[in-house]
């Protein structure tokens, strides 16, 4: 789900040594029919993707941030029948809070298509203090008309997704849970994307623990059967993502998207716009 945090989320799971994951790869190109969305998926898991967020030495999960809104529930049937026969691992991640995601989406499109505050260029993630604060200077208008059945097109989205993809390996995230539970990654790492622990995750980037979700199968968006956890702290800042040692990247494809680089994630599905 855009604005939900995944940028942030994927740069952590990315500082894994044997996690290699690639940003959003979907672009309109690669997700026009079914046909292209297969290929683009064999050539991840085929191992044939190269970008300068790939690891040569990955050895446990490699993969790729997909936005609800890039095809994947246009053509929800034949994806949930290509994870189930590749042994794709699906990871959801989405905002308890809706109206602070709706918040997030406004701002980044008035920055994106008016504002461009931070030196006149527009940034989907910010990467201090300081691009934070110029930021938030702008207060977007939420219509209060029609506030209600927005939030709600949004949650039935969600659970939309989460019905389709129920039949698939799969978990659900939500990003408050990350951010207030540092015991949290722990879980996708272990047992979801079954990681060696003893392999480094930055525990410095997480927040203290306050509680605890995992979640695997169908669920409501609003956390019925799952663990509960005290979203109470809703409101905190993520920490800044990790730092990884910089590599040049390969030669790649003029239609390959920039990946996800510590602290900066492409912005492809975050636009307000399908």
């Amino acid at each position: 789900m855009p604005r939900s945090g995944s940028g942030w989320f994927e740069t952590l799971l990315n500082s894994h040594i044997n996690v290699s994951s690639n940003g959003e790869i979907f672009s309109a190109k690669r997700r026009k029919n079914i046909s292209t969305i297969v290929q683009t998926l064999d050539k991840v898991y085929n191992l044939d993707w190269f970008t300068s967020a790939s690891k040569n030495e990955c050895s446990a999960a490699v993969g790729f941030k997909w936005m609800l809104n890039q095809g994947l529930l246009k053509h929800h049937r034949e994806i949930v029948e290509y994870f189930n026969h590749r042994g794709v691992s699906a990871i959801f991640l989405f905002r308890r809070n809706l109206l602070r995601r709706m918040v997030s989406v406004l701002a980044n499109s008035h920055d994106r298509n008016y504002a461009k505050l931070l030196n006149g260029t527009h940034k989907s993630h910010v990467h201090s203090q300081g691009e934070a604060k110029a930021l938030s200077s702008y207060k977007p208008i939420i219509k209060s008309t029609s506030l209600i059945s927005d939030l709600k097109e949004v949650e039935m989205t969600v659970l939309k997704a989460l019905e389709y993809f129920n039949s698939t390996r799969h978990m659900v995230v939500y990003y408050e849970d990350l951010v207030s539970n540092h015991t949290e990654i722990h879980c996708i790492a272990g047992r979801h994307l079954k990681l060696d622990q003893k392999s480094n995750i930055q525990k410095s980037i997480l927040a203290k623990e306050t509680g605890s979700t995992f979640v695997e199968g169908k669920v409501n968006l609003h956390g019925v059967n799952i663990k509960a956890a005290d979203t109470n702290n809703i409101a905190q800042s993520p920490p800044s993502p990790p730092s990884v040692k910089a590599q040049a990247p390969p030669p790649k494809d003029a239609e390959d998207f920039r990946p996800t680089a510590p602290g900066h994630s492409p912005g492809v599905g975050h636009s307000i716009q399908n």
